[in-house]
């Protein structure tokens, strides 16, 4: 992550011990009262519940600034029908979600999002029929993951 993006915005954090071992960036709106997450991360072995106390305390500080509602961000490639009439490209995205842990944590993402019992709204990726909907997600995967750096490191 970029040091110099986080600092543009709020940054809710916890500390343990005096070190940072879990953050969030926060994106707010002054004209509708809405809130997002943006960047959340934990350092690695901290207790999983850290990622669970820092969002309750944004939810709890948020409502007591004004704030109506907050936006969790999305869980990429979850949901994609398994239908066998589906198209390839949609199998592929599923079998990524499924499968692709290497990569980024596709389904840890959602599951975690989910014990706040979000109102999930899809959101779609649209490829013109020419296109190869494989380069879209791949160009999806490495914004989401970092780069290829990002992705490498994983």
């Amino acid at each position: 992550f970029d040091r110099a993006y986080l600092a543009s915005g709020p940054v809710a954090l916890i500390r343990l011990d005096g070190r940072i071992v879990a953050f969030a960036s926060l994106m707010t709106t002054s004209s509708d009262g809405d809130a997002f997450i943006d960047l959340m991360r934990h350092v690695p072995g901290v207790h999983r519940g850290m990622m669970d106390l820092l969002f309750v305390k944004i939810m709890e500080t948020l409502k007591a600034q004004g704030f109506a509602t907050l936006n969790l961000g999305m869980a990429p490639l979850a949901g994609l029908s398994g239908n066998r009439r589906a198209p390839a490209w949609n199998h592929v995205a599923r079998q990524i979600f499924e499968h692709g842990e290497r990569f980024y944590n596709f389904r840890g993402v959602r599951a975690f999002k989910e014990k706040f019992d979000p109102d999930w709204q899809p959101r779609y990726l649209v490829v013109a029929g020419q296109g190869l909907p494989i380069l879209s997600l791949i160009d999806v995967t490495l914004l989401i993951g970092g780069g290829l750096k990002g992705l490498t490191r994983k």
